[in-house]
C-alpha cells in the first residue's frame, strides 16, 4: 500500500483556491470563534464544497492510502456481524477506528500536515504577489506592510463585540506586552481602581485569551482574588469577565472551573462565607448582598450548563460534570453524622441551585443523550452523595407531608405572596430541594444503571431504602392529599408544583416503559400499595365508596397510575394475574368492585368514576382482560348507567333568563352530557374483541355506540389518549357481524367510505380545484388504495354482505349523469363493476381506472366462496364478464385482445370457476410481463369452460393398500370397546402418523377414522352436548323442500372440483345424490331452528338459505360421493360439541343455543373461535397481532372465512383433510391453533405487506403455500398445553346462557 506524493505546486494552487473559496463567507464575523464555526460548518454551508481542489486532492489521497484497508474491514465486519455481542461497537465505529490507527493512515496525515504548512508558508511569503488582485477591496485584506499595525492593541471603555455582537465594535487584536500589562494590574496588591481598569479591558479580550499561555494562570488568579473583594462594583466587573468568557470555546470550560472553585469556597468548612450562610431552618434573604452575589454567581453557573456546546469532547465534559457535582455535594452530610443524610446544617449549594432550576432542567438535558447520559452516571458513582441526598430529602418531605395531612391544617405549604421572591423561607427551601430531587430520580430510574445506586442508607440505623422501597413509599405520597392543596387545586401555580403530581408524573414515567415496568413496577408489593387508597374505600362501612374530596384527589392520582400500567402489555398481564399468576387474588378484582360501586353511587366523583373505569376499559379492550373481567357483568352496569345518564339529559332543566341559573344550568347540562359520552364510550371499546363485540350487540346499544364512533370517525379522532390508531381495527371488527354491518350502514359509515371512495376516483362535485388531479398511473393508485381498503373492510365478512346485499337488485337506470355519485354498495357494483352498457362508460371519467377498480373489489369478494355464490346468484357476474370478453374479441379471429380490462377479468372468471388449493389450480397473471417482446402466455377466452391451461393435471388417489400404524391400530381395535382410554391411544397414533406419513390419512382410513371418534366421543358427556332424537328424514319433506340458487350453484361448484381432483367418477351421478344430501341435511337442520320470522335480521330469517354448506360438501368428497356414508356420519356427529365450530350450518339459529345468542346474529366461531384465536395472538405472537392492528384489520374476518368453508381455495385437499381430522380426533379446540399455526407461518408475509399497506387483499386472495399441517403438529400441541383449559371450555359452554 503505497503513500500518495503531494505535489507543492499543485497543493499550494488548490489551497489557495480554497481560500478565495470561504472569503466571503467570513466578511461579517465578528470574532476569531465565530471564523471557526464558519469553517467547522463550510461542509454544510457552502454547496461547492466537494468541487474545490483542495478537497478532491485530500479525498483522492485517503482513497489511495487507506481504500484496500477499509474495503478489507468491510468484508471482516460483514463475516463477523452475526458474532458480535450486544453493547460492542458498531461495525462503522470498529472500522474507524481500524483506520485512524493503521501504518497508512498515519504516514499520511502527517506527510499531508508537512505539504500544508509548505503551501502555507508560501502563500505568506508572497502574500501581496498571491492575494492583492484576488482580494482587492474586501474588508481586513491589507497589504504585508499593514500588519504591524493591526497588532497594536486597540482598547476601548465600551463593549466589545466579542461580548456583545450588537455593539457595532470590530473584532479587537493585542500584542502580548499589552496582556502582560493587564495581567499585572489585575494583582491583588494593586488599587482598587487599577484592578477596575484591568478588568474593564480584559473583559475585551476574554474570547482571544489562550489558556496555554504563561499569563493565564495570573490572570486565572487574579479573577478569583477579585471574586473575594467585599467591592460589590470590582465583583460585579469579574463576573462580567466570567460571563463573557463562557461564549468563547477558548477559555470557558477553565473559567467554568475557576467559578466553581470560587463558590466551592465559599461552602467548605472554616470559611468567613459560611459564617454568614443561613441555616436551612432559617429564611434565605436574597437581599443580603452576600447571598444576592451567590444567588448571581449560581445564575452563571446555571446558564452555562444549559448551554454546553455539543461538541465538547469527552474529557472536556468530564471535567465540567466533575467539578459541578463536586461543588453541588458540598455541605452534604452523610447518614454517620447526627444529621440525616442529604441534609445540611446551612444552606448548601443545592439549595441555590434547585431555587434556579426546581426541574432539574440540567440534569435531563445532560440524560436524554447517550453521551452525556453514560459520562454523567459514571460521575455520579464518585459523588453518590447527591443521590443518597435526593432519596433521603424525598423520605424527609414524604413524611413532613404525612404529619401534614394527618393534621389537616389549612395551611398551604405551596403559598406565595409575592409574583418575585426575594426571600424564601425554610418551607420553600425545602420544597424546591424536594422537587429538584424528584426531578433527578425520574430520570435516574428510567436507566438500569441508575436504578444501581439502590439500596440508599437514607438514616443512621435505619434499613437502606430499597427500589421497591423506594417505590412503595412513592405511592404512598400520593395517596396523601393535604386539605389546602385540595382547596386550592384550581391555582395553576399549585397545580405546577402539586407534590403528588411531580411523583405520580414520575411514577407515570416508570410505568409506560414496557422493560421498567416489568422489573419494577409489576410486582405485588408495589400494585398492593398502589391499591391500597381503594381498598380503603371498598372497607369503608359507609357506602360512600368515593370517599371524601382528599381521598378524591388521591385516587385521581392512582387512578393515572393504573391507566400507565395497563397501557403496556405486561402492566395489564399483571393488573389480571398478578405476580404469582392467581387470577383469584389479582389486582384488577378490587378495581372493578370499586367501579361497580361508584358507578351505581350517584354522589360520586363523575371524573373519578370515569377514570377507573377507563383503567377496565384498557384491560376488557383485549382478549386476556375480558376473559378474566366478563364475570363482573360491566358491560350491563355501563348499560344501564348510560341510559339513565341519557334519559336525565333529555329532562334537564331549561335554563332561565336569570344570568347565574343560565351559567349554573349550562355547566349542569355539560356535565352531564360529558357524563353520558363517557359512558358510551367505554360501551363502545367493548366491540374491540369478538367476544365484547357479543356482550355489547346483546345490551341493545350497539347502534347508538356505533353512531358515537362515527361522529368522533368524521373528526379523526383516535380511540383514546393511549391508543396511537383510529376507529380501524374496530370497525373492522364490528363489520365482521351482521348487526355490525347494519350499524354501520345506519350511521353513516358505508356512504362516507363510498363518498370518499367516488372522490378518489370519479368527482363529487364542482367545487374549483386548486391542484390539477394527477393521471392515475396504476389501478389502485395512492389517492385510492385507503377508500379501497375502507371498503373491502366492510365487505370481508359474508354475513355482513348478505345483509346489505342479500335480495338487493341492480339499479335499473338507462341513464347516469357524470355527476351522480353511488351511496350504497348496490350503487358501487352497478357503477363500477357491472359496467355493461353505454351510459354506463359515459358517466365515468376515468373509464378503465374506475372499471378496474371495481374488478379488483368483486375479486376480493368472491375470495369468500358464499359471497360468490351470492353475486353469482343475484346478478350472474360471470356471464357479464364473458360477455364483455366476447365484446373484446379482435374481429376475424377468436382471440381476446388483451388490455387491462381483459386481463382482470380474465383473472376473475378463472378464479370463480375452478375450486383448488395452491397446487391444484392455475390463476392467471393480472399484468403483461416485463419486457417489450414478451407475450402473454395464457389463453384469453369468452366462454366456459375454461382452457386446459388452467387446470392443472391432479393425480388421482393412489389405490395401492393402506398400510401404516393408524391402520393397523383401528383394524385390530374393530372389535374393541371405545371407551376414553381407546379415544386417547387413537389420538396419539393419529399424532404419529400425522408427523411422519401424513399423506397416508385419507380414503378409507380418514373415514373409518372419523367414523370410529364420533362413536367414543358419543359417551362423553363433555362432547355428546346436542340432543339427536330419532328423526327421519321422510320422502315427503325430502319432497318438498326446495333448495335455493345459492345452494344448487354451490352443488355445482362442488361436483366441478370433486371431478377436478378425480374423486368423483360421474359427474351427473354425484350432482344427484349431493342434492339428495343437501335436501336431506336442511330438512334436518331446519327441523332445529328457532323461529325469528320477525327479526331485523335478514340472516335470520327461517325461509332463507344462508350461504352454502360447505362441510357437507367436504365430507361428501371425502366419502368419494356416498351419500348413505356421508348422511350417516353427519347424523351422528350433529350431536357432538365439535359440530357447533365446524361445520357451521349446524348451529345457525339452532334451538339449542340460547335464544339471546341466537337473537344477537353472531355464530359460535366469531365470539369464542376468533376470540381466541386473538387471545393466543395476543400472548404468543404480539407481533402478528400489531400487524393485524396496524393494518386496520381483524384476524376475526380471515379467519372466519377460512373456517367457514373450510378452508378450500386456501389449502390443498390433503391439508384440508387432515384440518377436520385434527378437530374431530384431537378436540375442537384444535381449530384455533390450526389458524394460530397458519398465522405464525405467514408471519414475514403479513409483516411485509403490513408495510406494503396490503394486507387485507393479501390474506384474502392469496392461496396459503406450501403450509403443511404435519410440520406443525408439534406447536399445536405445545399451544393446547398452554390453552386447551381456556379454548375448550369456552367451546362447551355455548349452550350455556
Amino acid at each position: 500500500m503505497s503513500e500518495p506524493k503531494f505535489d507543492e505546486k499543485e497543493l499550494t494552487v488548490s489551497l489557495k483556491k480554497l481560500i478565495l473559496g470561504f472569503s466571503p463567507r467570513l466578511q461579517n464575523v465578528s470574532s476569531t470563534d465565530e471564523a471557526q464555526q464558519v469553517l467547522l460548518q463550510l461542509e454544510e454551508l457552502d454547496e461547492n464544497f466537494h468541487r474545490y481542489g483542495f478537497v478532491k486532492m485530500l479525498q483522492s489521497c485517503i482513497e489511495e492510502a487507506v481504500g484496500p484497508l477499509i474495503d478489507e474491514e468491510i468484508t471482516k465486519q460483514s463475516n463477523a456481524s452475526s458474532d458480535l455481542a450486544f453493547g460492542q461497537e458498531t461495525a462503522v465505529n470498529a472500522i474507524t477506528s481500524k483506520v485512524l490507527e493503521s501504518q497508512a493512515f498515519i504516514g499520511l496525515a502527517e506527510d499531508f500536515k508537512r505539504s500544508v504548512s509548505v503551501a502555507c508558508e508560501n502563500l505568506l511569503t508572497n502574500y501581496d504577489q498571491e492575494f492583492s488582485n484576488s482580494l482587492g477591496g474586501l474588508p481586513g485584506t491589507a497589504s504585508r506592510q499593514d500588519h504591524q499595525k493591526k497588532s497594536e492593541v486597540l482598547f476601548s471603555d465600551g463593549e466589545s463585540s466579542v461580548g456583545d455582537s450588537s455593539s457595532g465594535h470590530s473584532t479587537v487584536f493585542f500584542n502580548s506586552e499589552m496582556l502582560q500589562t493587564v495581567t499585572q494590574n489585575l494583582v491583588k496588591r494593586n488599587p482598587v481602581e487599577v484592578r477596575k481598569s484591568a478588568l474593564r479591558e480584559l473583559s475585551h479580550l476574554t474570547g482571544l485569551l489562550d489558556v496555554q499561555s504563561d499569563v493565564w494562570k495570573s490572570i486565572r488568579s487574579g479573577l478569583l482574588d477579585a471574586l473575594m473583594e467585599p467591592d460589590d462594583e470590582l465583583w460585579n466587573m469579574s463576573l462580567k469577565v466570567f460571563g463573557r468568557g463562557f461564549s468563547s470555546n477558548n477559555c470557558n470550560k477553565e473559567l467554568y472551573k475557576a467559578l466553581v472553585e470560587f463558590l466551592s469556597s465559599q461552602f467548605l468548612p472554616g470559611s468567613k462565607a459560611v459564617g454568614v450562610l443561613p441555616k436551612v431552618k432559617q429564611d434565605l434573604d436574597c437581599r443580603q448582598s452576600h447571598v444576592a452575589k451567590l444567588m448571581k454567581a449560581f445564575h452563571l453557573l446555571y446558564e452555562f450548563q444549559m448551554q454546553i456546546p455539543p461538541r465538547y469532547s469527552e474529557r472536556s465534559l468530564e471535567d465540567i460534570l466533575g467539578v459541578t457535582l463536586g461543588l453541588l455535594a458540598c455541605n452534604l452530610t452523610t447518614p454517620s453524622s447526627s444529621s440525616p443524610a442529604g441534609i445540611a446544617s446551612t444552606v448548601s449549594p443545592l439549595n441555590f441551585f434547585t431555587l434556579l432550576d426546581p426541574k432539574a432542567t440540567w440534569f435531563v438535558k445532560l440524560m436524554h443523550g447517550h453521551f452525556g447520559r453514560s459520562i454523567l452516571l459514571k460521575l455520579l458513582e464518585k459523588h453518590r452523595s447527591l443521590v443518597e441526598s435526593c432519596v433521603c430529602c424525598f423520605v424527609e418531605y414524604s413524611e413532613l407531608w404525612i404529619r401534614h395531612c394527618e393534621k389537616q391544617t389549612n395551611e398551604n405549604p405551596l403559598s406565595h405572596s409575592e409574583s418575585q421572591k426575594l426571600t424564601y423561607t425554610s418551607a420553600e427551601l425545602n420544597f424546591a430541594y424536594f422537587v429538584h430531587s424528584v426531578s433527578i430520580l425520574s430520570r435516574l430510574l428510567l436507566f438500569e444503571q441508575g436504578r444501581k445506586f439502590f439500596p440508599v442508607v437514607a438514616k443512621t440505623g435505619a434499613e437502606p431504602v430499597t427500589l421497591t422501597s423506594f417505590l412503595i413509599a412513592l405511592i404512598n405520597f400520593i395517596s396523601r392529599r393535604p386539605t389546602a392543596l385540595v382547596q386550592n387545586e384550581k391555582n395553576s401555580e399549585v397545580e405546577t408544583f402539586d407534590p403528588a403530581g411531580l411523583v405520580t408524573d414520575l411514577l407515570k414515567k416508570l410505568c409506560m416503559s414496557e422493560d421498567i415496568c416489568r422489573k419494577c413496577i409489576c410486582q405485588d408489593a408495589v400494585t398492593s400499595a398502589l391499591f391500597a387508597p381503594i381498598k380503603e374505600c371498598l372497607d369503608k362501612k359507609s357506602n360512600n365508596v368515593s370517599g371524601v374530596k382528599q381521598g378524591e384527589s388521591a385516587l385521581n392520582h392512582v387512578a393515572e397510575l393504573l391507566s400507565s400500567i395497563a397501557s403496556s402489555s405486561c402492566g395489564r398481564h399483571h393488573l389480571l394475574y398478578g405476580e404469582n399468576q392467581n387470577v383469584e387474588a389479582a389486582p384488577i378484582h378490587i378495581l372493578v368492585s370499586y367501579a361497580k360501586k361508584a358507578i351505581d353511587e350517584e354522589s360520586s366523583c363523575k371524573t373519578l368514576v370515569g377514570n377507573i373505569i377507563f383503567v377496565c376499559r384498557q384491560l376488557y379492550s383485549s382478549c386476556i382482560g375480558l376473559l378474566v373481567m366478563e364475570k363482573y357483568h360491566l358491560h350491563e352496569l355501563l348499560y344501564t348507567s348510560w341510559r339513565a345518564a341519557s334519559r336525565e339529559a333529555e329532562n334537564a332543566a331549561t335554563p332561565t333568563p336569570t344570568d347565574n341559573a343560565v351559567a349554573m344550568t349550562s355547566r349542569d347540562s355539560r356535565s352531564k352530557m360529558q357524563w353520558e359520552e363517557m359512558l358510551l364510550d367505554n360501551l363502545l371499546n367493548f366491540a374491540s374483541t369478538p367476544k365484547g363485540l357479543l356482550l355489547l350487540q346483546q345490551t341493545g346499544a350497539l347502534g347508538e355506540c356505533v353512531s358515537y364512533m362515527y361522529s368522533r370517525y368524521v373528526r379523526k379522532l383516535q380511540v383514546s389518549k393511549c391508543e396511537k390508531f383510529g376507529y380501524g381495527y374496530m370497525m373492522s371488527q364490528i363489520a365482521s357481524t351482521a348487526p355490525g354491518i347494519l350499524a354501520l350502514q345506519n350511521a353513516g359509515f358505508i356512504a362516507t367510505v363510498i363518498k370518499s371512495l367516488w372522490g378518489a376516483l370519479e368527482v363529487v362535485d364542482d367545487s374549483p380545484v386548486v391542484l390539477a388531479k394527477s393521471w392515475p398511473v396504476t389501478p389502485i393508485d395512492k389517492t385510492s388504495k385507503k377508500p379501497f381498503t375502507n371498503l373491502i373492510n366492510l365487505l370481508s365478512s359474508f354475513l355482513s354482505i348478505y345483509e346489505i346485499l342479500g335480495e338487493k337488485a341492480l339499479p335499473t337506470q338507462t341513464e347516469y349523469s357524470v355527476r351522480q355519485a353511488p351511496d350504497s354498495v348496490v350503487g358501487v357494483l352497478d357503477r363500477l363493476v357491472f359496467v355493461d352498457s353505454n351510459a354506463k362508460i359515459s358517466s365515468l371519467f376515468n373509464y378503465e381506472q374506475s372499471h378496474v377498480f371495481g374488478l379488483r373489489l368483486l375479486s376480493i369478494m368472491t375470495s369468500c366462496l358464499d359471497t360468490l355464490l351470492l353475486l353469482e346468484t343475484q346478478y350472474g357476474f360471470q356471464a357479464k364478464l364473458l360477455q364483455s370478453q366476447a365484446e373484446n374479441v379482435i374481429e376475424g379471429s377468436k382471440t381476446v385482445m388483451i388490455d387491462m380490462l381483459s386481463l382482470e377479468r380474465n383473472y376473475i372468471l378463472v378464479k370463480t370457476y375452478l375450486i383448488g388449493g395452491p397446487s391444484e389450480r392455475v390463476i392467471p397473471s393480472r399484468t403483461l410481463p416485463p419486457g417489450l417482446n414478451t407475450s402473454f402466455s395464457m389463453t384469453l377466452f369468452s366462454s366456459y369452460p375454461l382452457p386446459s391451461d388452467y387446470v392443472p393435471n391432479v393425480s388421482a388417489k393412489s389405490s395401492q393398500k393402506e398400510d401404516n400404524e393408524l391402520v393397523r391400530f383401528l383394524n385390530e381395535t374393530k372389535k374393541a370397546e371405545l371407551t376414553p382410554s381407546w379415544l386417547e391411544k387413537c389420538q396419539k397414533v393419529f399424532v404419529g402418523v400425522l408427523s411422519s406419513r401424513a399423506d397416508q390419512i385419507l380414503g378409507n382410513c380418514f373415514l373409518d377414522l372419523l367414523d370410529r371418534v364420533v362413536a367414543a366421543n358419543a359417551q362423553l358427556q363433555t362432547e355428546a352436548i346436542f340432543s339427536t332424537s330419532d328423526y327421519s328424514v321422510t320422502d315427503v319433506a325430502l319432497k318438498n323442500c326446495k333448495l335455493s340458487p345459492v345452494q344448487l350453484n354451490g352443488i355445482q361448484l362442488t361436483i366441478r372440483y370433486g371431478c377436478h381432483l378425480k374423486l368423483l367418477s360421474s359427474a351427473k351421478d354425484a350432482k344427484e345424490k349431493l342434492t339428495q344430501l343437501i335436501k336431506k341435511c336442511t330438512v334436518y337442520l331446519q327441523h332445529q331452528r328457532l323461529d325469528h320470522s320477525n327479526h331485523w335480521l335478514q340472516c335470520l330469517s327461517p325461509d332463507r338459505s344462508v350461504g352454502f354448506d360447505w362441510f357437507v360438501a367436504t365430507i361428501f368428497l371425502t366419502t368419494g360421493g356416498n351419500a348413505d356414508r356421508s348422511w350417516k356420519f353427519l347424523f351422528k356427529f350433529s350431536s357432538m360439541m365439535t359440530s357447533a365450530f365446524v361445520w357451521m350450518q349446524r348451529i345457525h339459529c339452532s334451538v339449542h343455543l340460547p335464544a339471546s345468542l341466537v337473537q344477537s346474529g353472531i355464530p359460535p366461531v366469531f365470539f369464542v373461535t376468533c376470540h381466541n384465536i386473538e387471545y393466543i395472538l395476543q400472548t404468543e405472537l404480539p407481533h402478528v397481532y400489531s400487524t393485524f392492528k396496524m393494518s386496520g384489520f381483524s384476524p376475526a374476518q380471515i379467519c372466519q372465512q377460512w373456517i367457514r368453508q373450510c378452508f378450500w381455495n386456501y389449502l390443498d385437499w390433503s391439508q384440508i383433510c387432515q384440518y377436520l381430522a385434527l378437530c374431530i380426533v384431537l378436540g375442537a379446540d384444535y381449530q384455533v391453533y390450526l389458524c394460530i399455526a397458519i398465522l405464525k407461518y405467514l408471519h414475514r408475509d403479513l409483516m411485509q405487506q403490513m408495510q406494503d399497506k396490503n394486507l387485507i387483499v393479501f390474506i384474502k386472495e392469496e392461496p396459503i403455500r406450501d403450509f403443511h399441517v404435519e410440520n406443525h403438529i408439534e406447536y399445536m400441541q405445545q399451544l393446547e398445553k398452554k390453552f386447551r383449559s381456556v379454548v375448550l371450555v369456552a367451546m362447551q359452554n355455548i349452550t350455556k346462557a
